[in-house]
């Protein structure tokens, strides 16, 4: 099965305008076209693009997603396995220092709100 731009924008809540971009940017690849140039997205193609959708929202830089990218579609890309991985497990790195950083300020807004309830005295 096969998708317009519309409907992948619509399906994955991304606008075209992006699409287009990460295709011209070399973030999503291979994209496939009709006889009159109109993009057609597969599920693998929808696939990828949640992924690159997940990176970039968990604040992944663009270099490093196309790097990702570039090599994911070399010919041996079996051997740069070790690479990609690396990246990734970088970038998980820092996602999880967010995720402790955001359960941080989490706990000073409870304590805050718990202040405004008055359940404790001191903030």
């Amino acid at each position: 099965m096969t998708y317009t731009i519309k409907q992948v924008s619509e399906k994955l809540n991304i606008s075209a305008y992006t699409l287009r971009y990460y295709e011209k940017e070399k973030v999503i690849a291979n994209i496939t076209r009709d006889d009159y140039g109109n993009r057609l997205y597969g599920e693998n193609d929808i696939s990828w693009i949640e992924t690159v959708k997940c990176l970039k929202e968990t604040g992944m830089k663009l270099c490093d997603i196309k790097k990702i990218v570039e090599l994911s579609c070399q010919e041996d890309s079996d051997k740069n396995i070790p690479e990609r991985k690396e990246i990734l497990l970088k970038h998980r790195k820092q996602v999880v220092k967010q995720i402790e950083d955001m359960k941080n300020s989490l706990s000073k807004i409870d304590i805050k709100i718990a202040f405004y309830d008055g359940k404790i005295s001191k903030c």
